[in-house]
């Protein structure tokens, strides 16, 4: 089985488990210390990608900047899958995925692709996948997307197409439109807690 580089730091078991996916270039401690501040109960387990990008951390490779590999993509999910459902860490409990940029994007194609391991996820600056399996259905999973209006990396008209297809497959969908590119701010920061807190 093909091993991660991770980062575990437990919560209350009562909690669910925060899965950490970072963006390009980030590392399996991108969200530890932002979680530990506004959700100190949550277990956090973070996980690096296993591409290189010019020495920059993916989780799956691309052609160019909005220019995915698809099936990397296919590849790479399912070495993550067999990964996540082998780990102690989250045997028998709810996960969460907060994923920025590339990590929201696999995060989204876990979901896409009925992989059984995620309760809930909140996707950061998401991109639309073409990655959707025939019958998805995401009943009892709650979904919250943060499009940045100006973003130009991830047009908000990507995200917004992605919310769509998660409220189609039943997921419980929030789409937040948040006054700001490709970077993270401060609301984002505000509505990761309230989705954890609720």
């Amino acid at each position: 089985m093909s091993e991660f580089h991770f980062s575990f730091t437990p919560g209350d078991d009562d909690k669910p488990v925060v899965l950490g996916l970072h963006g390009t270039g980030g590392d399996e401690h991108a969200f530890t210390q932002i979680l530990q501040d506004i959700a100190p109960n949550f277990s956090i387990l973070g996980v690096r990608g296993q591409v290189s990008e010019y020495g920059a951390n993916r989780y799956f490779r691309r052609y160019a900047e909005g220019k995915l590999d698809y099936e990397d993509l296919a590849l790479r999910t399912e070495k993550l899958t067999n990964w996540l459902k082998s780990r102690p860490e989250i045997r028998d409990k709810q996960v969460v995925a907060l994923g920025y940029s590339n990590g929201a994007n696999m995060a989204s194609n876990l979901l896409l692709t009925n992989q059984g391991i995620l309760s809930g996820a909140i996707l950061l600056r998401p991109m639309f996948l073409p990655t959707q399996a025939p019958n998805l259905n995401l009943q009892n999973v709650k979904v919250q997307l943060h499009v940045g209006i100006t973003d130009q990396i991830c047009p908000p008209e990507q995200g917004q197409h992605m919310a769509r297809v998660f409220h189609e497959a039943g997921a419980e969908t929030t789409l937040k439109m948040i006054e700001s590119g490709h970077n993270l701010v401060q609301a984002d920061i505000l509505a990761i807690k309230s989705f954890l807190s609720g």
